[in-house]
This record gives structure tokens, C-alpha cells and sequence, in this order.
């Protein structure tokens, strides 16, 4: 994976959920503002400001990862990378985000395409770390951290 292919797939990800939102606003379909992070009131300045330190960390994470040319993991970072990224903006911009995919079965549960790049880098960074674990155990006999 290139710089550039992460940067352009990055860009295209954001684009989607930034028009999506502003679709579903245009359009004037069901969505929410939400100010808060999950379930939190929290407030804004300090979600921002939160979200920004988070956010730092998290590239440099992905610059190193992408370096050590760790294919799955930079996947996964850049994910949830992407998602927070847009979320921030949305926040720091408007003071919330929209979510407006509805999940039947989890009334309380209302969310964007932000939200799922999130939940899938989460998901995808969860397994091959534990996959990549059990692989060096089995060369080295030892397990490594």
C-alpha cells in the first residue's frame, strides 16, 4: 500500500460521508444532530479538543504502521482515522454531527458512515493483531508485545 493510495482512498471516504450528510440534510431526511460522543454529554470544547489529541496520536500511529509496511493494521488505523476525522469536522464546524442511518435493532442507535468506518477499523485492527500474536508464537515459541 502506497502513501498515495492511502491518501486518495482517505480523501474518497471523506467525501462520501461529508456528501452523504449533506444529502440526507438537503433532502430533508429523518437524521439527528448529535453533539455528544456515544452516550456522553460532554461538552463540545472539550470533545474537540479531546478528539484533536486522539486524532494526532492516531496518525503518527498510522505513519509508523504504514513505514513497517503492516498492510491490515494500516487498513484498520486508517478507518477509524478517517471516520474520526470526519466526525471532528462536522464538530468543530457545525458543533455536532449528523447520523442518520437507523438501526432497527438497536432503537437508540443512530449513526453515519464516520461511525461504521470506526466500528470496522476497530474490528479489523481487533483480529490481525490477535492473529499476528498467535503467529509469532507459533515461529518463536515465544510471544512478543
Amino acid at each position: 500500500m502506497t502513501y498515495k493510495s492511502l491518501t486518495l482512498t482517505t480523501l474518497l471516504l471523506l467525501v462520501l460521508d461529508q456528501g452523504t450528510k449533506k444529502y440526507i440534510i438537503t433532502q430533508n431526511f429523518p437524521h439527528q444532530q448529535n453533539p455528544s460522543l456515544f452516550f456522553l454529554n460532554t461538552p463540545l470544547p472539550f470533545l474537540v479538543a479531546l478528539s484533536a489529541i486522539f486524532l494526532f496520536i492516531l496518525f503518527i500511529w498510522l505513519i509508523k504502521t504504514a513505514k513497517q509496511k503492516n498492510h491490515s493494521l494500516t487498513i484498520a488505523l486508517s478507518l477509524i482515522f478517517i471516520g474520526g476525522l470526519s466526525n471532528f469536522y462536522n464538530r468543530l464546524i457545525s458543533g455536532y454531527v449528523i447520523d442518520w442511518i437507523f438501526l432497527p435493532l438497536f432503537p437508540f442507535s443512530v449513526l453515519n458512515l464516520a461511525d461504521l468506518y470506526i466500528t470496522t477499523g476497530l474490528l479489523l485492527a481487533f483480529f490481525p493483531l490477535k492473529n499476528q500474536n498467535k503467529h509469532r508464537f507459533q515461529h518463536s515459541g515465544k510471544i512478543k508485545i
